[in-house]
């Protein structure tokens, strides 16, 4: 029997070169603080997510890779769905996770940003036009956890991106054209209008500023169509309880 679509969550730990940084996530240091980034705060918009028939592959430097698993030791036991993986692994858990499905929902996701605990289950409901290749989420949060600062954010092409696959043509190597996230806006998309995201600020970001985002225009309606702007950011939520009640939402 075949199954019409299944999620998969793609998610970049260390085997990628963002701005030069390659080395710099290769260290001891670097994976420690990432990882405990990921397990206080990925990991539990991941584990919270209302639908598990997901799996979460996080993709790793393969000269880090025992590094890594002796570290994780130290957290307790991730579940069979979300896997630290090398690239070259991921072949075969595919192949097995997509056997009789028709489609694969790629979700895109950074090792330290969080999804809504109903997103996973909304791309299951969600029915989109037969030629679209990727569901958008333009309007999400900016979150600095060091300072505990929120604010509302808007993004015409941002990073978290739900890809839609043939199963089989995704296990031949087949994969939509991309060249940076901006590039994604330029498929056949359709936008997603709720706040789906956090975009994670903390003390190890190489592509996204606290500092530098604070410096966009900031609007009351943000999450209104902003056709001519790339990135806004809206009010900051300074009430303690309705911060808290959004920051569980995600974790």
């Amino acid at each position: 029997m075949t199954v019409h679509r299944k999620v998969v969550f793609s998610i970049p730990f260390n085997n990628v070169n963002i701005f030069n940084q390659y080395q710099t996530a290769s260290t001891p240091e670097w994976i420690t603080y990432r990882l405990n980034i990921f397990m206080h705060y990925t990991l539990p918009s991941l584990l919270n997510q209302t639908n598990q028939n997901f799996i979460a592959l996080i993709y790793c430097n393969p000269e880090t890779f025992d590094f890594i698993h002796i570290t994780l030791k130290n957290y307790p036991p991730l579940p069979q769905n979300i896997l630290f993986i090398r690239p070259d692994e991921s072949q075969q858990i595919l192949s097995n996770f997509l056997k009789d499905t028709q489609y694969l929902y790629e979700v895109s996701l950074h090792s330290d940003d969080l999804y809504r605990k109903d997103f996973v289950e909304y791309l299951y409901h969600y029915n989109p036009l037969p030629e679209t290749e990727v569901l958008l989420c333009q309007n999400g949060y900016m979150y600095h956890s060091p300072s505990n600062r929120l604010l509302p954010y808007f993004n015409f092409s941002s990073s978290f991106n739900c890809f839609i696959y043939l199963a089989a043509d995704y296990l031949k190597g087949v994969r939509y054209p991309l060249i940076g996230s901006m590039s994604a806006i330029r498929l056949k998309h359709e936008l997603l209008p709720d706040p789906w995201y956090i975009n994670h600020a903390h003390d190890s970001n190489v592509a996204f500023s606290l500092s530098i985002e604070l410096k966009r225009t900031q609007i009351k309606d943000i999450w209104k169509p902003h056709p001519n702007d790339r990135a806004l950011i809206g009010e900051e939520i300074i009430d303690e309880a309705l911060k808290t009640e959004i920051l569980s939402s995600y974790m």
